[in-house]
């Protein structure tokens, strides 16, 4: 043998040893393994070629006549697809058979069929019914009672249709102080849609009708009216500060705003405004966190005092460093002015004013004012009294009438009752007797005459 040849076979015999080292420690990870899935008497489903460490891949269910996919097994139990090929593998499908009822109507001369699947609803539409512009199709069983399209279907049956005219009802909603919300118009056995509403610092607690919390699944069979019932919300405080002093406290609801206080005083200054973090406060805002708000003053050596009037004349405001001038009284028509006041209080206009205040006019409605005319019985008047509503008028002095004697005064031929408030214009009319002025005739004597004579 030559030379060349024994190196050249030395060679192979190494590589052929390196091959076969290498096969054992790596070889493995290069192997292919085929997954099979047998579909059990369903549709095809492709194998698939995986290397060691993938993992298969989950495909597409198949399908079955009159059976439903559960999974894929490897054993008797569920194949994890989670887990790494190791192996040539077999998934096998398995199955649940379907089991379909039967579903005949009768509507008139026509039948209508249809399958429904043990356990579900029956869908009328899956009958191809045909529609009927203002009604609609309600089923009836043997027993002629209504059927419940809610109540699943568990054998085969058979039913009767009816046409029904479709009535509509009104649901309305009384938001009970939340946003308002538009009434509904909803077909006979239909349900309503749940409206939204809002209330600021309340909570939405339902829906009632009478007492009774709405249930939005209920089929409408006649109008109804739906009260929202709320529960108060959350509160939060707002802290008045004043001349570095807490003034006042209040809680509110979140959301919702704040009254605004009556403003705090301090001597020798006038309150401007509330400030939160150095700016003026808008009483709009609606509050959803606590805050303090803080009163701001500005010093001053004068005070306004001003007017209100209530509906009256204007009064001029008044600039003031000690006391306020008592102005004119004034005047509203219909009304007396009584006094001013301060915070409801009586005003003593020899008061030190050390602060801006403001003075409320105190009126009293004029009663009305009535005239009684008093006149003779030809219609010309004799005097007139001018009296308040509900007062008396004054009887006046007799009236006298020649060959008459006064009687009393009328009103509406009636003797009037001076008694009587007066409530309207009237006009009373004297009322005489005629007086008797003729002579009597003299007494007849009954001296006897002498009959000697």
């Amino acid at each position: 043998m030559k030379k060349g040849s024994k190196i050249i076979g030395t060679f192979f015999l190494i590589l052929g040893i390196a091959s076969i080292a290498m096969y054992f420690v790596i070889g493995d990870k290069f192997s292919n393994y085929k997954i099979v899935f047998d579909s059990n008497g369903g549709s095809t489903i492709t194998e698939q070629i995986l290397k060691k460490g993938e993992k298969v891949i989950k495909p597409a269910d198949p399908t079955k006549e009159n059976s439903e996919f559960v999974e894929w097994q490897i054993n008797g139990t569920a194949y994890n697809f989670d887990n790494i090929v190791e192996s040539d593998l077999t998934l096998i499908a398995k199955w649940n058979d379907i089991i379909n009822r039967n579903v005949k109507v009768t509507v008139g001369d026509e039948e209508y069929t249809t399958s429904v699947r043990d356990g579900e609803t029956l869908a009328i539409e899956s009958l191809n019914i045909p529609s009927k512009e203002g009604y609609m199709i309600k089923l009836y069983d043997e027993n002629n009672e209504e059927i419940d399209l809610s109540t699943p279907i568990t054998s085969d049956i058979v039913l009767t249709g009816e046409y029904v005219e479709i009535k509509t009802f009104t649901v309305k909603f009384d938001s009970n102080g939340g946003t308002k919300v538009s009434e509904a118009k909803v077909q006979e056995g239909e349900s309503v849609t749940e409206p939204t509403t809002t209330r600021d610092g309340y909570i939405l607690d339902g829906w009632y009708l009478g007492e009774e919390k709405f249930d939005f699944t209920t089929p409408i069979s006649k109008n109804i009216t739906l009260k929202a019932r709320w529960n108060d919300g959350p509160k939060v405080n707002v802290i008045f500060m004043s001349d570095e002093k807490v003034y006042k406290t209040i809680s509110v609801k979140e959301n919702t705003t704040v009254s605004k206080p009556a403003n705090p005083t301090k001597k020798g200054y006038r309150f401007v405004e509330w400030q939160l973090d150095g700016q003026a406060f808008d009483f709009k805002t609606k509050i959803t966190e606590e805050i303090t708000l803080t009163a701001q003053f500005e010093e001053v050596t004068s005070f306004k005092v001003t007017f209100n009037s209530d509906g009256g004349s204007a009064v001029k405001t008044q600039e003031v460093t000690t006391k306020a001038t008592k102005p004119t009284n004034p005047t509203k028509s219909g009304y007396k002015f009584v006094e001013w006041r301060l915070n409801g209080k009586t005003f003593d206009f020899n008061t030190t004013i050390t602060q801006d205040i403001e003075l409320k006019a105190i009126w009293e409605k004029e009663k009305a004012k009535y005239i009684v005319r008093f006149n003779n019985d030809d219609g010309s008047e004799i005097t007139t009294q001018t009296v308040e509503e509900g007062s008396k008028a004054t009887k006046p002095t007799n009236p006298t009438k020649d060959s008459y004697r006064f009687a009393n005064w009328l009103y509406n031929n009636v003797a009037f009752n001076f008694d009587t408030p007066i409530t309207k214009d009237i006009t009373l009319t004297a009322h005489y007797e005629k007086v008797n002025t003729s002579t009597p005739s003299p007494e007849p004597t009954n001296e006897a005459t002498n009959p000697t004579e």
